[in-house]
């Protein structure tokens, strides 16, 4: 027999569950509306750029583009930037344990 959850079955709780993802999967689809855009090869190389270095999606920049009236050399200099600060902690951080790990082996 299925086990009681907060007063339902399992079964019944699972049903609900999926219904209201279902709801809400289709909320996010009809609000979302799939494009295709053609970008000359310079801009599409910026781009280019600003995803290999950032790791987000094409359409990130795209939307950011478009919903919020950002330039390309506005994306550039706000996500660019963040990615170069983030490296920089990375070494940073990196050195710090470097530094900690010869420490400790000076210790022993």
């Amino acid at each position: 027999m299925c086990e009681t959850l907060l007063g339902e079955t399992f079964s019944e709780y699972y049903r609900h569950v999926n219904y209201m993802y279902y709801m809400s999967d289709e909320a996010n689809q009809m609000s979302q509306t799939p494009y295709s855009i053609r970008f000359q090869k310079p801009m599409r190389e910026r781009l280019d750029r600003l995803v290999a270095v950032t790791k987000r999606p094409m359409s990130f920049f795209v939307t950011e583009a478009l919903e919020r009236g950002r330039s390309i050399e506005t994306l550039e200099a706000i996500y660019l930037e963040e990615a170069a600060r983030e490296q920089a902690r990375a070494r940073e951080l990196e050195g710090d344990m470097n530094r900690g790990i010869r420490q400790m082996s000076l210790a022993v």
